[in-house]
């Protein structure tokens, strides 16, 4: 069941139209990319990966302005997409309470590398607590906050905001 609307606006809310480029992994049917474009977002900031072949064929029809990547979101490579470099911020829409810790890990480097060190990951999850174990959040320098609870989504859905911690400074 696609996400709704009270989630696509709390998960996108840390967003800034003209900001840089968004990359939306496991976009399925738009619902997120829909709530950018509705804020002011440029099409063509927008990358858009999604594995399914239909879904990612019905992705390039409606948003034709988007780059969108048929390939799994672990499997992200800069080095192959250079439009992958240099971005701002991500929306992740993936079940991540279904995936591996090692499918995490893969996700957070590809993730992590194509972004800037200011780019924050915003996920959701219908559980109670973020779905990316601490063991796995600590290995890669990263820390979580939980954004908001959405009570109006069917389930309803906490969202999340991953970001890199800040380096201690030289001394302490």
């Amino acid at each position: 069941m696609p996400s709704g609307l009270a989630l696509a606006r709390a998960i996108t809310a840390g967003l800034v139209p003209g900001a840089g480029k968004v990359l939306e992994l496991g976009t399925g049917t738009g619902v997120f990319t829909q709530q950018m474009l509705a804020m002011g977002f440029d099409p063509t900031d927008l990358i858009l990966v999604e594995q399914n072949p239909g879904l990612a064929t019905n992705l390039r029809k409606r948003f034709p302005g988007s780059t969108v990547l048929q390939t799994s979101a672990q499997a992200l490579d800069v080095h192959h997409n250079p439009m992958l470099s240099d971005v701002t911020a991500t929306v992740c829409g993936l079940p991540l309470r279904n995936m591996r810790d090692h499918e995490h890990r893969q996700l957070l480097e590809a993730t992590f590398k194509a972004m800037r060190p200011d780019g924050n990951l915003y996920l959701f999850t219908y559980g109670l607590k973020c779905p990316i174990a601490r063991s796995t959040l600590d290995a890669h320098h990263l820390g979580s906050a939980l954004k908001k609870v959405v009570i109006k989504n069917v389930p309803p859905a906490a969202v999340y905001c991953i970001s890199r911690r800040a380096e201690p400074e030289p001394g302490n």
